[in-house]
């Protein structure tokens, strides 16, 4: 082989492993989206009474949706401004199923918690509000 036939390999050798460095740092970009954080906002749905320990407190709904198909975890917030509610007289946020959600304060006005939230799922948050 001359020396010039080795070139021409090592050149094609040198160009086929950056083709395969290129497609596995896109795979690998594409799979570890679904391990980032999106930010979402809930959407108002409406109100009702909920007796709690025989005491009634209002209950407010909102609705979140994981606007990508595949898994994510997301901050959700919260804005309780429409309703004139201040987020300090939140008592518990549940979600559809009945278990309890942490969450912390933003402002006067906005609540902020994480969910992990399946491909296009729709959660409904009930909101129950202190008795003034």
């Amino acid at each position: 082989m001359s020396k010039r036939d080795r070139k021409g390999k090592r050149k094609i050798k040198v160009l086929f492993l950056a083709i395969l460095l290129l497609i596995a740092l896109a795979m690998s970009l594409f799979f570890l989206q679904p391990l980032s954080v999106i930010n979402v906002k809930a959407e108002y749905e409406g109100a009702h009474i909920h007796f709690i320990g025989g005491t009634p407190h209002i209950c407010l709904i909102f609705k979140v949706q994981n606007p990508r198909t595949t898994a994510v975890t997301a901050t959700v917030e919260i804005d309780l401004s429409s309703q004139r509610v201040p987020a300090s007289r939140v008592l518990i946020i549940v979600d559809e199923n009945g278990n309890k959600l942490d969450y912390s304060i933003k402002n006067t006005y906005k609540i902020s918690l994480v969910l992990d939230l399946s491909g296009s799922e729709v959660k409904r948050l009930h909101v129950f509000i202190k008795r003034s």
